[in-house]
């Protein structure tokens, strides 16, 4: 216990049983003063916590979620070989990818989408959470941004 904890704890207790009431009151202003030293010994100690804390967290790639490296290398492979490596959006994706019907592509967006009512949107977000992990050798980039959606590109990773 830091010496400041033990220096409250060795504050006499005021009460309303206490013998002399007026020696309370004499005393209220060091105690007072104590009170305040303790409080902003505290205070510093609560912001060298936090500064470990801060320091902890940077640490941390909170960017990362821990994704099913399956699903997305065959996710990464079935579209790598459907569109040569050529930028696409996900809408245009899943469109492309049912009516030439491309079965493995369709597979793989029907796990990841297939699903929700809107599965363009659904395959955006997933998608975003993955961009710039590699697996077996491919990497899911952003290409651009087009009517306010991004377009994506799958690239070998030594490119």
């Amino acid at each position: 216990m830091p010496a400041d904890r033990k220096s409250l704890a060795a504050l006499p207790r005021m009460s309303a049983e206490a013998d002399d009431p007026l020696l309370l009151i004499h005393d209220a202003p060091l105690h007072a003063e104590r009170l305040i030293e303790l409080v902003l010994a505290l205070r510093d100690e609560v912001r060298a916590l936090r500064a470990e804390l801060d320091a902890l967290a940077a640490t941390v790639d909170r960017a990362r979620p821990v994704v099913d490296v399956g699903l997305l290398g065959v996710f990464m492979a079935a579209t790598f070989e459907f569109v040569k490596g050529e930028p696409w959006g996900a809408s245009d994706l899943i469109a492309d990818a049912r009516r030439a019907q491309w079965r493995a592509l369709s597979t793989v967006l029907d796990s990841i989408a297939g699903d929700s009512g809107k599965p363009a949107i659904a395959l955006g977000r997933w998608l975003e959470r993955r961009v710039g992990i590699e697996v077996d050798g491919l990497r899911l980039v952003r290409a651009h941004r087009q009517s306010k959606t991004w377009c994506y590109r799958i690239e070998q990773a030594g490119e």
